[in-house]
């Protein structure tokens, strides 16, 4: 057999180790460094060889010597960028002969094998740069020869995204450069610093008289640490961003101000950068347009990591090993695709490693993942058969069943096209390979095995003869030829290069041929190492390779290579805990049985594995839905009347009782928070109409637990757990709990799809996502001064196709959600948190960021309690036992005449309705009396010319803007009345009587609610011969300053909705410490000290809770002069935004206030404030 060897050396060279490849010379890529180290950034550290490959320095030659001037960047493979004045003398522009570049050094004094000379062909400066200023300082070096691009020189990217420069203020660049240290002196060796980008007002105020008067808006300011900067020769250096993995030049070192007169730098100074981003236009003219990197179709692959997937010296060698009936079974790379009750193969796929293989896409169109591969065999035969063989016993290899994991389809595969049938199937668990009837082929990966070969050429059979499994050599045609002869049977084919055609060389082979189906493999015979291996070059698409009509069609591999390197990932078997036998044949299920039973694993009986993480499908009028019906929203509200409301953050349900988020959005301030669950379009909810509808749930919120480390390292504890108050009605179809990976085999589990889900305005929206390596990672948040350990560092990813995916906001605590295979199903399982807090990714070209969850497992189990589930409401709560409040008398006995005990503190009783007649509605310019309850407050009339209400009701000092409206009792529009008419409403005239004056306690404090109370004067009188309108009781006399809890009664809102009544508190009221806590215990930081009262909200007959209207009264009711008496005891303050029998409504306890108030009113005998009363007595002067 003819073979060559020539152009393998290179491949014998990476069978040892792994070096320069040229498969990536055949295309430029950008950004990408091929030297591989983890590390951290540290600022003024020493460079490391091919660390920075596009730092570039540039030299200017003088007579007898080379001098150092400046830096500069390589963008392709014969243009190098610098600063224009680095090009330029007090003489003017350089000769491009006296410019020498050099690339790949890492020290200035001493050559290595890395560095490279090139001479300067032309020089480019900007048209607009002048010697006499520092704008426009930017050039283009045209080298005479092209660079080599190695693992030590590459080039860099162009800054191609959205030049806007807030959004790299407050972002870290690196500068590389041999510029002055710290001693003055050129340093030898390559450094590299981190410098923060700071907004240019910053930088002009930092020094008015060079900044005010140089900085432009296409340059922008930066500054290190204490100490560090850019400095004289590192001009014309470039300030590098790391985005998604590859690197991208924004900043040419420009200038900076000089210490004193001498010439140097100032390193505490900013340092002032030409943003290139702003010349791209300009620098595009003259570069490889590779080097823009421009979202395209070109795929950038890291050549040197992706060989190490593959093993040359085990690949395409035939196996010499037998299936039943002593038939040969010589080709081990076949695999033949099955679904479970399917007993014929789908078609034929090719193994290419021991995770993946790859074949036609049709094959895998509509479930794929549902799937399995069979290898070792066409037929299922799992254990070893043995038989006789000329006297010898021979034995069969038992067949290996292969779960996949997940299938990529080509992009461009569509049904209606045949074109791009190709897909990269991954496995759930690697096969055998140690097994000789299963080896994977060679793949051709670098450049010298990429063209097609035009001999040697085989296709796979099977033997009429006698069965065995073979090869039979095919002759590659012509493509013309190939599609004249399709035209003559009226098809018409198109093979570009991505198809070809071969037919079967000989006439017996093509009489001993029996076709596979779809998939068959064409391979190239090549020897190597004294063995001959087979190397895959394409695979049959139509089921007939042994047609002799006309010739097969073959997917030509080699424009696919590319494509199956980029998705090939590094997959490592799952590692298992010694400690954790499982037997090879074990479920997923099984292992969670056994991991449920286990002693000190109870609380893992919380969650339910068998329906958790599925999402559900609905057909709307606007298409088909998919519902993730974990997801809930967290709701807050910034302000006490709950006017603005707002989704503070997103939740997953992880059982009925737990929900996790992240603890930043958590602790936003707030005056309430809640959850809904079971929303994913809040305007087709709430428009739709039928017995199918599926509405969303609001829940009340128990407690809220901040992981313990959050406080003192933020980023790396960002997780928060909350406990509802009720658990969530999982017998609703779009409610259900997301998977958590308990289990230790799913951690290193790839995913089939990963998806994060953010709220937008009114739907709920998904967009999938890719991970992020995470070391790459880890180097990023390096740049922007998080640093992580290999333990903390978070779920880094990136948007897996943002041509088709548009822009989604992250709310904090949005869920990275990975579907996973659990035997025979894919759930979805929890595997981050968003990190960020409801704000947009300032840089949306670095990666989305969520804490880990896997690293947060024994702490959610740990914060969680056992509960029952068949909890509803409302549920019994505990009452308190009646108890004594002993008040100290009050300081002013004379302001006892301010209230007349014979008519105060009486509720009328008529036929028509009852009354609270002390209860006024509050009405401003601002505030109506038509507007919705949460924006009304009430005041207490305490006597005919005064009432109390609340500080917090009162944002405006002037009283002219206020009026109380007295006598009707209605929860929903209070209306003033002028004529009776006999409704429950109006049965006695109102009074609307206007504010004189308001007085605010001193001690109020807007922020704490602090001293929230206020005393109205009112600007005249209120009638109260009318029963409607009655003064409460002040507790002034001795005898009944004191109560009994047992005596307190609330105004609250009557059951239909209309009036509003008198209930008793019967036990619901609750100490501060206790009413504290549970304020504490959901976040909400309100300052319960021992001036406020709290009661538990009561339940209707309908078993809804009652309403209250801020402002409305607490009071007791006891007994004076043998009449039962209310008097005043607390306004309400602040109450629960929805109905719950765990945080209680808070009143300002008035009593405590009680001689503040009297101290400022006037004595009500004397309206005009004079000692006497006019109406009884008169005093003329005498003449």
């Amino acid at each position: 057999m003819c073979v060559t060897f020539v152009r393998f050396l290179l491949l014998f060279g990476l069978l040892g180790a792994v070096s320069q490849t040229n498969g990536e010379e055949r295309r430029l890529t950008c950004g990408r460094r091929r030297v591989k180290s983890v590390y951290l950034i540290h600022n003024g550290i020493d460079a490391k060889a091919g660390h920075w490959p596009w730092h570039a320095t540039v030299s200017h030659q003088k007579v007898g010597r080379l001098d150092y001037a400046c830096g500069g960047a390589v963008l392709d493979e014969n243009t190098v960028l610098t600063a224009a004045h680095c090009v330029h003398t007090e003489r003017g522009l350089l000769a491009a002969k006296r410019i020498l570049v050099h690339v790949g050094r890492i020290q200035l004094k001493e050559e290595s094998e890395f560095t490279k000379i090139h001479t300067v062909q032309e020089v480019i400066v900007h048209p607009r740069f002048s010697r006499s200023s520092s704008m426009n300082d930017i050039a283009l070096l045209k080298l005479s020869t092209n660079i080599t691009m190695t693992k030590y020189v590459q080039p860099v990217c162009l800054w191609t995204m959205d030049s806007n420069q807030e959004l790299i203020v407050g972002r870290n660049g690196t500068v590389v450069g041999f510029g002055l240290n710290e001693h003055d002196v050129v340093s030898n060796q390559l450094k590299q610093a981190l410098i923060g980008v700071v907004d240019p007002l910053t930088c002009i105020a930092s020094d008015r008289a060079v900044f005010g008067t140089h900085l432009t808006s296409d340059m922008y300011c930066g500054k290190g640490q204490t100490g560090v900067s850019a400095c004289n020769g590192d001009s014309g250096g470039g300030m590098f961003f790391e985005v998604g993995g590859k690197w991208f030049v924004r900043g040419l070192v420009s200038f900076t101000p000089l210490r004193g007169n001498t010439g140097l730098c100032d390193p505490l100074k900013y340092t002032v950068y030409t943003d290139v981003a702003k010349y791209l236009e300009w620098i595009v003219q003259y570069v490889d347009p590779q080097v823009l990197s421009f979202e395209s179709d070109v795929l950038e692959i890291d050549y040197e990591e992706k060989l190490r997937l593959f093993n040359f010296n085990t690949c395409g060698v035939k196996s010499s090993t037998f299936v039943e009936d002593g038939t040969n079974w010589t080709l081990p790379w076949l695999g033949f695709v099955r679904a479970r009750k399917e007993f014929k193969s789908r078609c034929v796929v090719t193994l290419i490693s021991e995770w993946y293989a790859v074949g036609p896409a049709f094959c895998f169109e509509n479930d794929g993942v549902e799937a399995f591969v069979l290898v070792g065999n066409g037929k299922d035969n799992p254990s070893s058969e043995c038989f006789d063989r000329n006297g010898t016993t021979r034995c069969t290899e038992p067949t290996q069943t292969l779960r996949i994991q997940r299938v990529i389809i080509h992009p461009q595969f569509g049904t209606h096209s045949s074109a791009d049938n190709i897909a990269l199937i991954e496995f759930l668990n690697p096969a055998d390979i140690t097994q000789p009837n299963v080896q994977p082929i060679c793949l051709p990966v670098t450049s010298e095995l990429r063209p097609n070969p035009k001999i040697n050429l085989h296709v796979a059979y099977i033997s009429i003869a006698n069965g065995a499994y073979k090869n039979v050599p095919v002759t590659l045609l012509d493509s013309a030829d190939c599609m004249r002869q399709y035209a003559d049977r009226n098809i018409t084919l198109q093979l570009l290069d991505k198809r070809i055609c071969a037919k079967i060389s000989n006439a017996p082979d093509l009489q001993d041929c029996d076709q596979l189906i779809a998939g068959s493999p064409l391979q190239e015979t090549i020897m190597l190492r004294t063995k001959e291996r087979y190397f895959l070059r394409g695979f049959e698409l139509f089921g007939a390779a042994c047609y002799s009509q006309a010739p097969p069609v073959y997917n030509n591999i080699e424009p696919y290579v590319d494509w199956i390197l980029y998705n090939m990932r590094y997959n490592e078997p799952d590692t298992v805990d010694v400690e954790v036998k499982h037997s090879t044949n074990s479920t997923l299920s099984s292992q969670w049985l056994q991991l449920q039973q286990e002693p000190g694993n109870e609380k893992l009986r919380l969650f339910n594995m068998s329906s958790c993480g599925v999402t559900v499908s609905r057909m709307e009028r606007i298409g088909n839905i998919v519902i993730f019906p974990w997801l809930a929203m967290i709701v807050g509200a910034e302000d006490l009347e709950g006017k603005h409301v707002e989704v503070t953050g997103i939740g997953v349900l992880i059982n009925e009782w737990y929900i996790l988020t992240s603890a930043s959005a958590m602790l936003q301030k707030k005056s309430w928070r809640s959850v809904a669950f079971g929303l994913y379009n809040s305007i087709l909810q709430a428009q739709c109409v039928g017995d199918d509808c599926l509405s969303y749930h609001e829940a009340a919120i128990k407690s809220i637990t901040i992981h313990p480390a959050y406080s003192k390292d933020p980023r790396n504890h960002n997780i928060a757990l909350i406990e509802l108050e009720l658990p969530a009605n999982f017998t609703k179809s779009h409610i259900s709990p997301i998977c958590l990976p308990f289990l230790r085999d799913l951690h290193k589990r790839k995913p089939l799809n990963l998806v994060v889900s953010s709220d937008e305005e009114i739907d709920i929206r998904h967009k999938r996502l890719t991970e992020l390596n995470a070391t790459v990672c880890q180097r990023q948040l390096a740049q922007e001064g998080f640093l992580t350990s290999a333990k903390t560092v978070p779920w880094c990813a990136v948007d897996s196709n943002q041509r088709g995916q548009a822009q989604l906001e992250l709310n904090g605590g949005a869920p990275l959600q990975a579907l996973l295979q659990f035997d025979e199903q894919t759930l979805y399982f929890l595997r981050g948190i968003n990190l960020r807090n409801h704000l947009p990714n300032e840089l949306p070209y670095l990666p989305e960021l969520f804490t880990n969850v896997d690293r947060f497992l024994d702490w959610i189990l740990d914060s969680m309690k056992v509960k029952e589930l068949n909890v509803t409401f409302p549920y019994a709560t505990e009452r308190t036992k009646s108890r004594r409040v002993n008040v100290l008398p009050i300081r002013n006995t004379s302001k006892r005449t301010q209230v007349n005990f014979s008519n105060c503190g009486i509720i009328p009783t008529t036929q028509n309705g009852t009354f609270i007649p002390w209860m006024g509605y509050l009405s401003s310019n601002e505030i109506f009396l038509n507007a919705s309850k949460d924006s009304r407050c009430a005041v207490t009339l305490v006597n005919e010319w005064y009432a109390v209400g609340l500080a917090f009701c009162f944002p405006s000092s002037s009283s002219k803007n206020y009026s109380v409206l007295f006598g009707v009792n209605s929860v929903e529009t209070p209306m003033e009345c002028t004529e009776t008419d006999g409704s429950n409403s109006c049965l006695y005239p109102t009074q609307q009587i206007p504010v004189d004056k308001i007085i605010i306690h001193p001690h109020y404090n807007s922020s704490s609610y602090h001293g929230d109370i206020a005393l109205v004067k009112l600007a005249r009188p209120v009638d109260t011969s009318q029963p409607n309108v009655k003064p409460i009781c002040l507790p002034l006399l001795d005898e009944i300053r004191s109560y009994n809890t047992s005596s307190l009664v609330a105004v609250s809102e009557n059951e239909p909705g209309s009036l509003y009544l008198i209930s008793r508190i019967d036990g619901r009221d609750i100490n501060s410490t206790e009413c504290q806590k549970r304020w504490d215990d959901i976040l909400i930081q309100y300052a319960i000290e021992n001036g406020k009262i709290c009661i538990m909200l009561e339940i209707a007959p309908n078993n809804e809770c009652y309403d209250l209207l801020r402002g409305s009264s607490l009071h007791t009711i006891q007994r004076i002069n043998s009449a039962e008496r209310h008097f005043l005891r607390g306004i309400q303050q602040f109450k629960p935004k929805m109905c719950t029998l765990n945080i209680p409504v808070v009143y300002v306890e008035t009593d405590l206030y009680l001689d503040w108030i009297l101290d400022n009113m006037e004595d009500s005998s004397y309206p005009l404030g004079l000692s006497y009363d006019l109406r009884k007595q008169l005093i003329f002067a005498s003449k």
